[in-house]
Parts: C-alpha cells; sequence; structure tokens
C-alpha cells in the first residue's frame, strides 16, 4: 500500500523482504532523496522503522547513505529512537531492535528528542508495562535527560516509579544509575505527585528503596492534588488492594520510614536524621559545628534512638561508628525514653539507652551465637558498656577533686553492677580507665602547662581557649594516641573548641569590613568577646 508523496525509495522500503540490494542500488545511483518525505511526514528511515520486519543491515545501509537519524515524524514528533524504544517494551525480536537502537545512538540519535507528547526516548521506555532495562540504560548513558516533563508533567522517573512491574531492586539501580545530581527527587506532574509517592502506591516498594529516597533528599510532607502525602499514598494502596487475590500486606518498618522521614520537617533537626540512616561523615560535621547532642524531637527522642532504633538494615559498622562519635560527643547514656519495641525483659515502660542496649545486645547473641549481624549488635552494645565504664571512672576521679558531677545515673551504675557483663570484659575496661586518667592527670601535652586531663574536663570556653594555642593544638595531635580509651573524647572536646573558634574569626572579619568599621572603636578581642555569647547557629546565620 502506498502513500500520496511516496518516493521509489519508499515504495521498496515498503515491501521490504529481500529489497536491501534493490535500495542500495537505488542510493548508489542517486535516484532518490534519502531524507525526502511523504505526504504523512514520514522519511524512508522512519518509515523502516515502523516496520517489525525491519533489519539491522537496512538501517545501517539508510544511514551509511546519508539518512538523518534524527529526523521525526510530522504525524506524531517520533523519530526512530522512540519508535525503537517502544517495540522493544514489547520484547519481541530482542536481538534485532537492540542491534538497531545500538546503531542508531551510534550515528548520533539526540537521546533527549522529543514527541508531539513532549515524551523522550526514555519516557517510552519506561512506561510500558515490560520495560527493557538495557535500552534505559544505554539512554542515561547517552545523558537522557531525567527530568524532562512530557504533556502530563511526568518525568521519566515518574513513569518508572508508577510501575507495579518493576522490582525494587531495580527501580533503586535506575536512581543509581541516573545519578542524584542529574535528578530533582521532588519534582511534582500534572497531579502534583512526586515519584516517591508513586513508588508508595506501588505493590513492589520495599523499604529499601523508600530509604534510597529519603537518602537523595525526598520530602515525605509534600502531598499532591488530593492532599495526599506520601505516607497516606502508601496506606491508601494497602486498602485498595485489600480484597484482591494477590493482596498486598502492611509493611511496618517501611511505614516507620515514611513517618520517620517527617523528622527533616518536624524537627527541623539534621543530626536526627543523620543518625537515623547511620550517615558517620554527616554525624561528625553536624556534632563538631555544635549539634545539640541530647535534643529531643516531639515524639522526645534524642539522636542517639535514631542511631540505636535503625538496626534492622543497612551497614551495621555504620551504626557502631555513629554511636561511638555519638558518645564521645556526650549523647546521655542516661536519658529515659520508651523502647519501640515491647521486650518481656523490661519490667517497666520506661528505660536508659544502657539498659535497652544491654539486654538486646545479650537477647540477640543468646539466640544467634556467632552469627555476623549478632557479633556487630554486640560490637554495639559492647560500645554502649565501655563508654559507660569511662563515665564512672571519670565520674569517680572527678569526685576524688572535689568535683561533684553526675556522669552515670544511680539506675545504670546499679545495672553494671547487676548485669552479667563478663563477656564485655567490663571489670578489666573500667580498670584501665582508672590507670589511663591517672597518667593523663600527670602527662602535659607537649611544653604547655595543660594536662591531657584538662581537655577531657573542659568546658566550651576552655576548649575554646586551647583552640587558640597553635603550638597546644599540634602537640595535642602528636601525643593523643597514648590515651586510646579517652582520645575520642578528648578529640571531641578539640575538633568542637576547633571549629567555634573558626565561626568567631569569620564572623568577627564580618562585623569589621561591613557594619561597624565606620566607628573603628573596637580591637579585634573585643569583636571576638562579643561574639562569644552568640551560639553556634547565630555566628552560622550571621556569616550567611
Amino acid at each position: 500500500m502506498t502513500c500520496p508523496g511516496d518516493t521509489p525509495l519508499h515504495t521498496l522500503i515498503r515491501s521490504f523482504e529481500g529489497v536491501e540490494y534493490f535500495v542500495e542500488n537505488l542510493l548508489e545511483n542517486g535516484a532518490s532523496d534519502i531524507n525526502v518525505r511523504n505526504s504523512e511526514g514520514e522519511t524512508p528511515l522512519l518509515l523502516a522503522i515502523q516496520n517489525d520486519k525491519c533489519s539491522p543491515g537496512l538501517i545501517n545501509l539508510l544511514l551509511r547513505h546519508g539518512a538523518d537519524v534524527r529526523a521525526a515524524s510530522s504525524r506524531d514528533g517520533n523519530t526512530a529512537l522512540h519508535r525503537v524504544a517502544t517495540v522493544l517494551s514489547r520484547m519481541e525480536n530482542i536481538g534485532t531492535w537492540w542491534t538497531i537502537a545500538v546503531t542508531l545512538h551510534r550515528r548520533g540519535s539526540d537521546a533527549n528528542a522529543r514527541n508531539l507528547q513532549g515524551c523522550t526516548p526514555l519516557h517510552l521506555a519506561v512506561e510500558s508495562k515490560h520495560i527493557f532495562r538495557p535500552i534505559v540504560n544505554l539512554l542515561l548513558e547517552h545523558k537522557s535527560d531525567v527530568n524532562a516533563r512530557n504533556s502530563k508533567g511526568d518525568t521519566p522517573l515518574h513513569l518508572y516509579m508508577r510501575s507495579d512491574t518493576v522490582r525494587s531492586f531495580n527501580k533503586r539501580r535506575f536512581l543509581d544509575k541516573a545519578r542524584a545530581s542529574d535528578f530533582l527527587v521532588n519534582d511534582v506532574n500534572a497531579n502534583g505527585e512526586t515519584p516517591l509517592q508513586l513508588a508508595a502506591r506501588s505493590k513492589l516498594c520495599d523499604v529499601a528503596l523508600i530509604k534510597k529516597f529519603l537518602e537523595l533528599g525526598a520530602d515525605v510532607s509534600l502531598t499532591d492534588a488530593t492532599g495526599e502525602n506520601a505516607y497516606q499514598a502508601y496506606c491508601r494502596a494497602i486498602a485498595d488492594n485489600e480484597d484482591k487475590e494477590d493482596r498486598r500486606k502492611k509493611d511496618i518498618l517501611l511505614s516507620q520510614k515514611l513517618l520517620q522521614g517527617n523528622l527533616q520537617q518536624l524537627v527541623n533537626s539534621s543530626l536526627h536524621v543523620a543518625c537515623l540512616f547511620h550517615n558517620v561523615d554527616a554525624v561528625h560535621r553536624l556534632l563538631r559545628l555544635g549539634a545539640d547532642v541530647n535534643s529531643v524531637d516531639p515524639f522526645d527522642y534524642a539522636p542517639l534512638y535514631y542511631a540505636g532504633v535503625a538496626r534492622f538494615e543497612g551497614d551495621l559498622e555504620n551504626e557502631c561508628a555513629t554511636i561511638r562519635l555519638m558518645l564521645d560527643y556526650g549523647a546521655d547514656i542516661n536519658q529515659p525514653h520508651t523502647p519501640a519495641r515491647p521486650d518481656n525483659n523490661v519490667s517497666h515502660s520506661m528505660t536508659t539507652f544502657l539498659e535497652e542496649v544491654i539486654v538486646w545486645g545479650s537477647l540477640i547473641w543468646r539466640r544467634r551465637p556467632g552469627n555476623h549481624a549478632s557479633n556487630l549488635y554486640l560490637d554495639a552494645r559492647n560500645t554502649f558498656v565501655q563508654h559507660a565504664a569511662k563515665l564512672l571512672a571519670l565520674q569517680e576521679s572527678q569526685a576524688e577533686r572535689g568535683v561533684d558531677v553526675q556522669l552515670l545515673n544511680k539506675f545504670n551504675h546499679r545495672l553494671l553492677k547487676t548485669y552479667d557483663l563478663g563477656k564485655t570484659g567490663y571489670n578489666d575496661w573500667l580498670s584501665r580507665c582508672f590507670d589511663e586518667l591517672r597518667t593523663m592527670s600527670q602527662t602535659k601535652i607537649g611544653e604547655s602547662r595543660v594536662f591531657f586531663y584538662d581537655v577531657l574536663v573542659a568546658s566550651a570556653n576552655e576548649a575554646l581557649i586551647y583552640s587558640k594555642n597553635k603550638n597546644l593544638i599540634e602537640a595535642f595531635q602528636a601525643e593523643k594516641t597514648a590515651f586510646p580509651l579517652y582520645q575520642g573524647m578528648m578529640e571531641a572536646k578539640i575538633e568542637r573548641g576547633i571549629e567555634r573558634r573558626k565561626l568567631i574569626e569569620r564572623a568577627t572579619v564580618l562585623l569589621m569590613s561591613d557594619i561597624l568599621v565606620q566607628f573603628d572603636l573596637l580591637s579585634d578581642d573585643c569583636y571576638e568577646n562579643i561574639l562569644s555569647y552568640c551560639s553556634n547557629e547565630d555566628l552560622i546565620r550571621l556569616i550567611g
């Protein structure tokens, strides 16, 4: 069947089978324009790509003779690459069409060309029921824009997350391949839906996918046009699926993730969120800058609680590192809270961090001794117990000097005495702590008059003063490893002092140059003394 405006080349291509020889003769004799369009706006290449019997040989032949690989149909705006992406989603003759797709890319096909509906080839590749992942990966490798919106406002990310046939693992791989810096994770479509909301509705969604979105900065508080947020979308999807044969069961951990993600909005505490995901670098950075290590959220939970509560998933070694950092920076193990999971071994509703981790760690070890995860949990338990020993030794050392300070409350003190801590080496650790404290109280830092013990018990202002002494800091960094038990706690004091000094110095320069320079009355020291009354948060706000 011919079409008005068909050239001999169009006509030959319509007949297809066995035409490559005749097409080549026609082209080499210059008998037909390779890029002329018929009345339907189709070039010979676009016409060839529509036929299910299209061959890589014919496509190569047309391209070799100058066919415009970027030509788009006047009818629907599709390029050859659009059509190949659609055909591959049907999972038919995959070998043939995959070869054609690779050929089109090598010849310069535009991975970001849009059809009349505003769709790129990537839109078409991910919106079908069956998604051929190699073409998706190929398009991503060739910089297909994951933020491109079609006429419905959907990006490829929206369409991919909406799919009920793509497993969570492959959706996470898509996020990785698309590169977090390249896509806008909170983009909304015409219905106000974010990719996270669409993912939450999908029956193949799991905790790992939601966690991935939250790590990339997805905002769980955003609502769609109906006023529904991600958690509500998930709950409604469960309810809608309840009567179906393959009904979807509610995942408690997934629900918690969607709710806990609200921390960023409810609490405005990045430290809570960083602890929840055991992001060691972020936790360290926030603590150095003076984040309140014991601040509580609206549910009365401190960051240390979230460092421990998210222990069923992720990197458990990072969990231990996060807990150690929090403890070194002064996280209060005496702080009472209500356990997230009822435990028959706890006879009261409130507990301390130390009690919960001792009981929980012991229960895990008894159930699965030798298990890799159990050993990591025991590492976390031992970290708490060892820190308790350090606090108790320091508390008694301070008492000997006439300083009344409670670092370990009576409840936790009794707990350490009554619970079987033989496997933690608690008694040996406590003895080593006393020995190290005695040595620290007798050892000066470098040539200074400051003892290592002074740094350990320094107030914030004293640590700030120490941080101004360059020789003292250099000597401390060189000699601190002599006291491995308390090294982390001393480093925390010094690091916070250094960061605060930097903030004050930057704020001083700003004030002198931009605000008060007209008066020219105050010295640098005066400015610094004035600014020392500001919190780190105020200083950061001042610096801008």
